[in-house]
Protein backbone atom coordinates (compact mmCIF):
# COMPACT_ATOMS: atom_id res chain seq x y z
CA UNK A 1 0.00 0.00 0.00
CA UNK A 2 0.79 3.52 -0.66
CA UNK A 3 1.22 4.97 2.83
CA UNK A 4 2.15 9.01 1.70
CA UNK A 5 0.04 11.28 4.06
CA UNK A 6 -2.85 13.20 2.56
CA UNK A 7 -1.16 16.30 3.20
CA UNK A 8 1.30 15.10 -0.01
CA UNK A 9 -1.31 14.47 -2.23
CA UNK A 10 -1.81 17.28 -5.27
CA UNK A 11 -3.70 14.69 -8.17
CA UNK A 12 -3.08 17.15 -11.04
CA UNK A 13 -2.96 16.19 -14.40
CA UNK A 14 -0.09 17.52 -16.62
CA UNK A 15 -1.25 17.46 -20.47
CA UNK A 16 1.42 15.45 -22.91
CA UNK A 17 1.74 18.27 -25.10
CA UNK A 18 3.80 20.00 -22.12
CA UNK A 19 6.54 17.85 -22.54
CA UNK A 20 6.34 18.37 -26.81
CA UNK A 21 6.58 22.09 -26.41
CA UNK A 22 9.27 21.68 -23.46
CA UNK A 23 11.67 19.50 -25.19
CA UNK A 24 13.47 18.27 -28.65
CA UNK A 25 11.64 15.25 -28.99
CA UNK A 26 12.54 12.86 -32.25
CA UNK A 27 9.65 11.66 -34.19
CA UNK A 28 9.56 8.30 -32.02
CA UNK A 29 10.03 9.82 -28.99
CA UNK A 30 6.99 11.78 -29.76
CA UNK A 31 5.00 8.36 -30.82
CA UNK A 32 6.13 6.73 -27.61
CA UNK A 33 3.96 9.75 -25.47
CA UNK A 34 1.14 9.34 -28.12
CA UNK A 35 1.09 5.56 -27.87
CA UNK A 36 2.21 4.10 -24.96
CA UNK A 37 1.14 7.26 -22.11
CA UNK A 38 -2.89 7.69 -21.79
CA UNK A 39 -2.35 10.11 -19.04
CA UNK A 40 0.59 11.26 -16.63
CA UNK A 41 -0.60 12.70 -13.30
CA UNK A 42 1.29 14.56 -10.89
CA UNK A 43 0.13 12.82 -7.81
CA UNK A 44 2.46 13.77 -4.53
CA UNK A 45 4.83 16.39 -3.47
CA UNK A 46 6.90 15.01 -0.81
CA UNK A 47 8.51 18.26 0.97
CA UNK A 48 9.46 19.68 4.65
CA UNK A 49 6.33 21.70 4.08
CA UNK A 50 4.39 18.64 3.15
CA UNK A 51 5.30 16.22 5.77
CA UNK A 52 6.63 16.31 8.74
CA UNK A 53 9.92 16.66 8.80
CA UNK A 54 13.32 18.63 7.94
CA UNK A 55 15.05 19.49 4.86
CA UNK A 56 17.56 17.59 3.31
CA UNK A 57 21.04 18.88 2.32
CA UNK A 58 20.82 17.80 -1.15
CA UNK A 59 16.95 16.96 -1.72
CA UNK A 60 14.53 19.31 -0.99
CA UNK A 61 11.46 17.90 -2.86
CA UNK A 62 10.22 14.13 -4.27
CA UNK A 63 7.98 14.31 -6.67
CA UNK A 64 5.44 11.05 -7.10
CA UNK A 65 4.38 10.81 -10.66
CA UNK A 66 1.74 8.26 -12.10
CA UNK A 67 1.87 7.46 -15.56
CA UNK A 68 -1.20 5.66 -16.90
CA UNK A 69 -0.63 3.17 -19.83
CA UNK A 70 -2.11 1.83 -22.85
CA UNK A 71 0.04 -1.43 -22.53
CA UNK A 72 2.03 -2.83 -20.11
CA UNK A 73 5.43 -1.70 -20.45
CA UNK A 74 6.87 1.74 -21.02
CA UNK A 75 10.44 2.64 -22.14
CA UNK A 76 13.44 3.97 -20.09
CA UNK A 77 14.12 6.59 -22.36
CA UNK A 78 10.14 7.74 -22.59
CA UNK A 79 10.74 8.07 -18.54
CA UNK A 80 14.62 9.89 -18.79
CA UNK A 81 12.75 12.59 -21.38
CA UNK A 82 10.31 12.99 -18.22
CA UNK A 83 13.38 13.89 -15.80
CA UNK A 84 14.10 16.05 -18.21
CA UNK A 85 10.92 18.06 -18.28
CA UNK A 86 11.21 17.92 -14.50
CA UNK A 87 14.95 17.50 -13.05
CA UNK A 88 13.95 16.84 -9.41
CA UNK A 89 13.64 13.91 -7.35
CA UNK A 90 11.31 11.83 -8.98
CA UNK A 91 9.50 8.29 -8.30
CA UNK A 92 7.17 7.12 -11.20
CA UNK A 93 4.22 4.99 -10.16
CA UNK A 94 3.29 3.11 -13.60
CA UNK A 95 -0.48 1.76 -14.02
CA UNK A 96 -1.62 -0.42 -16.21
CA UNK A 97 -5.38 -1.52 -15.84
CA UNK A 98 -5.65 -3.02 -12.43
CA UNK A 99 -1.81 -3.52 -11.73
CA UNK A 100 0.83 -1.12 -10.99
CA UNK A 101 4.81 -0.46 -11.12
CA UNK A 102 6.94 1.75 -8.88
CA UNK A 103 10.38 2.92 -10.70
CA UNK A 104 13.08 4.82 -9.30
CA UNK A 105 16.07 6.69 -10.99
CA UNK A 106 18.40 7.13 -8.21
CA UNK A 107 20.15 10.49 -8.76
CA UNK A 108 22.73 12.44 -6.94
CA UNK A 109 24.23 16.25 -7.42
CA UNK A 110 27.21 16.04 -9.94
CA UNK A 111 29.60 18.56 -9.76
CA UNK A 112 27.98 20.59 -12.74
CA UNK A 113 25.50 21.47 -9.90
CA UNK A 114 22.73 18.89 -12.05
CA UNK A 115 21.15 15.58 -10.70
CA UNK A 116 22.65 12.81 -12.31
CA UNK A 117 21.54 9.39 -12.29
CA UNK A 118 23.28 6.24 -10.54
CA UNK A 119 21.07 3.80 -11.51
CA UNK A 120 17.46 2.83 -11.67
CA UNK A 121 15.18 0.11 -9.58
CA UNK A 122 11.51 -1.17 -9.72
CA UNK A 123 9.02 -3.58 -8.51
CA UNK A 124 7.22 -6.28 -10.10
CA UNK A 125 3.96 -5.23 -11.66
CA UNK A 126 1.25 -5.84 -8.51
CA UNK A 127 -2.13 -4.70 -7.45
CA UNK A 128 -2.31 -1.10 -5.63
CA UNK A 129 -2.61 -3.05 -2.66
CA UNK A 130 0.20 -4.86 -2.89
CA UNK A 131 3.16 -1.66 -3.24
CA UNK A 132 4.37 -0.95 -0.24
CA UNK A 133 6.09 2.33 0.27
CA UNK A 134 5.80 4.77 3.37
CA UNK A 135 7.47 7.66 4.48
CA UNK A 136 10.28 7.29 6.82
CA UNK A 137 13.57 9.52 8.35
CA UNK A 138 14.19 12.93 9.67
CA UNK A 139 15.34 15.12 7.00
CA UNK A 140 14.24 14.56 2.87
CA UNK A 141 17.75 13.00 2.66
CA UNK A 142 16.67 10.26 4.65
CA UNK A 143 13.09 9.79 3.24
CA UNK A 144 14.17 9.99 -0.23
CA UNK A 145 16.73 6.61 0.11
CA UNK A 146 14.16 5.15 2.10
CA UNK A 147 11.89 5.29 -0.76
CA UNK A 148 15.08 4.15 -2.95
CA UNK A 149 15.58 1.13 -0.76
CA UNK A 150 12.12 0.05 -0.57
CA UNK A 151 11.92 0.14 -4.61
CA UNK A 152 14.51 -1.72 -5.03
CA UNK A 153 14.37 -4.03 -2.35
CA UNK A 154 16.97 -4.72 0.29
CA UNK A 155 19.33 -6.49 -2.18
CA UNK A 156 19.02 -3.57 -3.75
CA UNK A 157 18.69 -5.78 -7.62
CA UNK A 158 19.38 -3.71 -10.54
CA UNK A 159 17.04 -3.62 -13.66
CA UNK A 160 19.55 -4.21 -15.51
CA UNK A 161 21.60 -7.07 -13.96
CA UNK A 162 25.23 -5.23 -14.80
CA UNK A 163 28.15 -5.47 -12.74
CA UNK A 164 27.82 -2.23 -9.68
CA UNK A 165 29.85 0.64 -10.43
CA UNK A 166 31.99 1.99 -6.91
CA UNK A 167 29.65 5.03 -6.69
CA UNK A 168 26.53 2.36 -6.95
CA UNK A 169 28.45 -0.01 -3.88
CA UNK A 170 28.98 3.19 -2.13
CA UNK A 171 25.37 4.35 -2.28
CA UNK A 172 24.21 0.65 -1.32
CA UNK A 173 26.34 0.63 1.91
CA UNK A 174 25.14 4.45 2.85
CA UNK A 175 20.97 3.16 2.37
CA UNK A 176 20.83 -0.16 4.24
CA UNK A 177 20.21 1.36 7.37
CA UNK A 178 16.85 1.95 7.26
CA UNK A 179 15.70 5.81 9.25
CA UNK A 180 12.74 6.16 11.76
CA UNK A 181 12.06 9.11 13.17
CA UNK A 182 9.30 12.45 13.83
CA UNK A 183 11.42 16.16 13.51
CA UNK A 184 9.62 18.96 15.30
CA UNK A 185 6.40 20.28 13.67
CA UNK A 186 7.03 22.47 10.51
CA UNK A 187 5.33 25.47 11.14
CA UNK A 188 5.50 26.70 7.04
CA UNK A 189 2.53 26.34 5.13
CA UNK A 190 2.48 24.49 1.91
CA UNK A 191 3.46 26.36 -1.21
CA UNK A 192 3.57 23.87 -4.39
CA UNK A 193 4.68 25.63 -7.31
CA UNK A 194 6.50 23.50 -9.53
CA UNK A 195 4.27 22.47 -12.09
CA UNK A 196 1.70 24.76 -11.21
CA UNK A 197 1.19 25.93 -14.52
CA UNK A 198 0.90 22.95 -16.91
CA UNK A 199 -0.82 21.09 -14.35
CA UNK A 200 -3.77 23.73 -14.30
CA UNK A 201 -3.45 24.05 -18.09
CA UNK A 202 -5.24 20.05 -17.52
CA UNK A 203 -8.41 21.37 -16.24
CA UNK A 204 -7.58 20.84 -12.50
CA UNK A 205 -7.40 17.74 -9.97
CA UNK A 206 -8.71 14.04 -11.18
CA UNK A 207 -9.31 11.42 -9.37
CA UNK A 208 -6.13 9.04 -9.93
CA UNK A 209 -8.21 5.88 -8.49
CA UNK A 210 -10.97 6.25 -11.39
Amino acid sequence: MIQLPESTYIGKKIPKEGFYSNLTLSASDKRAFVDDVEQIIWRNVLSAATLNVGKGERVNQIDLIQINLKRQEVSAALLELIEKAIPRYLIFLLRFGDVYQLRVNYKEPSKQSKLKIIDSYTTDWMPESALNIAVKGLDLDQVYENLVMQIAGSKLIKTGGVNYTEEEKAFGKKIQASFIGNAPPIEEAATIKPLQKEADAGGGSSDVSE
